[in-house]
């Protein structure tokens, strides 16, 4: 079924007018404005595990007021410190749609759009060299689902996928009966590839000789007559096998799991294969008996495999939903040391906060100005970085940002060159926040997210975050809404 693009208002259900502000979801739908452009289907956005934001922190609500305050608090950060107070809690995580056909939304136009004057287009721009593959693993449990391969394989069956990753784990491809007695499974361990099958009676495991996670193509076959198997990865000879036991017939249900598998299913799948990883990395060509697959029934947190990619979270255009939780629980204390570059298509967004009950700290662009401000019960301390040109740090080049807080004074550079410190009273306290930080977005933009004057989504890419000198790694677990953890478009 193909999704309605274009614009929806004055709608009304039994005479009564629907109000779009109550909706409790609104995946890939803008409130309140509509914009221009033609989508076109050439690049897909991630399709995410159907989940909700985290949930707003305890005192936010929408009738807080901004505040806009030339004075900001700095907070400290601990990030092993552990605190009493309640953390709040993301929901969705784990709960999924399994039963209907997830497309694949289009993040581009036909003619890219820019904003700002901005080098790179708002939406990643089409790669007119794109592979014939999907890329896995820059959402959770990322995957492809199958209710059936268009060819027999109870008694037999020849599989061939090509395979594309530097990962040293990782599920290709896996299917099984109820009970895991009848079992298909391919993985990457320890960069290596395993085949391990089981009609019933006992397993056979086949692994090849050479580790295939060097970034580069690879041919995988993997077959099967009776209870005897091969493994043949290029053209290096066959590896062989046969099942245990006396059973030569396969009974698996659907559905056919290609890079990865339901969150449900990982204690399963650990217990059968030792390991239960999604893909990391590019597959394509999936054929059976030497036939195309077919189309998945579900597409699950999977985009185009292009090359034109480069490390770093990507951040897709949106109302501030789509975020990226860096820490769950933030101490901030009296000094704390945030680090991180930027490729940002836009000149204004959030790149990151923490909120305490009254306090928080907040780093974000407005119109190309940076901007660090640090609010406590003692008072506020800011200092801004403005740029020569609105548009200079969306010019398409990586930018360093750092921002510091050492007692009652905030630092800021942009690209190594110092802002004017920003200086509080003496006995300035620090942030009391045991809170998580949100990278990219919060829950609350747009709504009056307190100390925020953009009010807006981060749009683009982010890397090397340091957080007092500790790097954050991009778990595509802890990214919501329309990001990629790992891989950002670089057109």
């Amino acid at each position: 079924m193909t999704p309605f693009v274009g614009c929806i208002g004055d709608a009304t259900l039994n005479g009564v007018i629907v109000n779009f502000a109550n909706t409790t979801e609104r995946p890939h739908a803008l409130l309140g404005k509509c914009k221009l452009g033609d989508p076109s289907s050439a690049l897909s956005k991630p399709e995410p595990e159907p989940d909700m934001p985290p949930p707003l922190l305890p005192t936010e609500s929408t009738d807080d007021n901004v505040e806009v305050s030339t004075q900001i608090n700095i907070i400290d950060v601990d990030i092993d410190k552990d605190t009493d107070d309640e953390e709040p809690m993301v929901e969705g995580r784990g709960s999924e749609l399994t039963t209907t056909t997830q497309a694949t939304i289009s993040t581009q136009r036909t003619t890219p759009l820019h904003v700002n004057e901005c080098r790179l287009p708002y939406y990643p721009a089409v790669d007119p060299n794109m592979e014939n593959a999907w890329r896995f693993g820059t959402a959770r449990n990322s995957r492809l689902e199958y209710r059936s391969l268009n060819g027999r394989y109870k008694n037999d069956y020849d599989f061939q996928i090509g395979i594309k990753t530097m990962a040293d784990e990782g599920i290709i491809f896996y299917t099984s009966d109820l009970t895991n007695q009848n079992l298909i499974a391919v993985y990457i361990s320890d960069g290596k590839l395993n085949y391990k099958f089981d009609c019933g009676s006992g397993p056979a495991l086949l692994v090849s000789d050479k580790k295939l996670n060097d970034d580069e193509w690879h041919i995988v076959i993997f077959k099967r007559q009776g209870n005897y198997g091969e493994l043949i990865v290029d053209e290096d000879e066959a590896v062989t096998g046969y099942s245990q036991g006396t059973i030569e017939t396969m009974n698996v249900n659907p559905p056919f799991y290609v890079g990865g598998v339901l969150q449900d299913m990982s204690i399963k799948v650990f217990n059968a294969i030792g390991m239960n990883h999604t893909f990391n990395g590019c597959l394509g060509n999936f054929m059976v008996n030497g036939q195309p697959v077919g189309e998945p029934i579900n597409k699950v947190g999977v985009i185009p495999c292009s090359e034109r990619i480069e490390q770093g979270l990507f951040f897709y255009p949106g109302n501030g939903s789509n975020l990226f939780r860096a820490v769950d629980r933030f101490t901030v204390g009296r000094t704390v040391d945030i680090q991180m570059d930027i490729k940002p298509r836009s000149t204004s967004g959030h790149l990151l906060s923490v909120h305490g009950k009254r306090d928080y700290l907040v780093l974000e662009m407005i119109n190309g100005t940076v901007k660090f401000l640090v609010k406590t019960a003692k008072g506020s301390i800011e200092t801004s970085f403005e740029p020569t040109k609105p548009n200079s740090l969306c010019d398409g080049n990586w930018h360093n940002i750092r921002a510091v807080k050492q007692k009652n004074a905030v630092l800021l550079s942009v690209d190594y060159k110092a802002a004017e410190p920003g200086i509080g009273g003496k006995n300035v306290a620090g942030v009391l926040s045991k809170h998580p930080i949100f990278i990219g977005g919060h829950p609350m933009l747009g709504k009056r997210l307190r100390g925020s004057t953009s009010q807006s989504q981060y749009v683009g890419c982010i890397k090397n975050i340091h957080i007092n000198m500790r790097a954050i790694h991009m778990n595509p677990e802890r990214a919501y809404g329309q990001v990629l953890a790992g891989v950002c478009p670089t057109i």
